[in-house]
């Protein structure tokens, strides 16, 4: 199996959260428990529909850095800890350096 392939096991997973407080306060959570290697913030300006209307927020994403076999676990820990009723639970496959990848497992549970 080459290791830059998307069948290495490598997951990149997308969420928002309100303000930078909630976003550092979910990633150390996730970090703690070992379920991602890193995870990044960006602030972004985000438009929405929720509850029937057109909404328009800053929010900030986390890119997170993390392998398949924990992504259950994962939706579970963000779902349980999120500021939002209905967060953003998004997974991608993903491909990386053999260094890279054996740098993520080895920081994950």
């Amino acid at each position: 199996m080459n290791s830059n392939s998307l069948e290495n096991g490598l997951l990149l997973m997308m969420t928002t959260e309100s303000n930078f407080s909630n976003a550092k306060k979910l990633a150390n959570k996730i970090l703690s428990m070992k379920l991602a290697s890193c995870i990044n913030f960006t602030r972004c300006e985000s438009m929405y529909w929720w509850e029937d209307e057109l909404k328009e927020d800053f929010e900030i994403q986390l890119l997170i850095k993390t392998k398949e076999d924990l992504v259950d676990e994962l939706f579970n820990v963000i779902k349980n800890n999120h500021s939002y009723k209905v967060p953003e639970l998004i997974c991608f496959k993903a491909m990386a350096g053999k260094d890279y990848i054996r740098w993520v497992f080895g920081a994950t549970n």
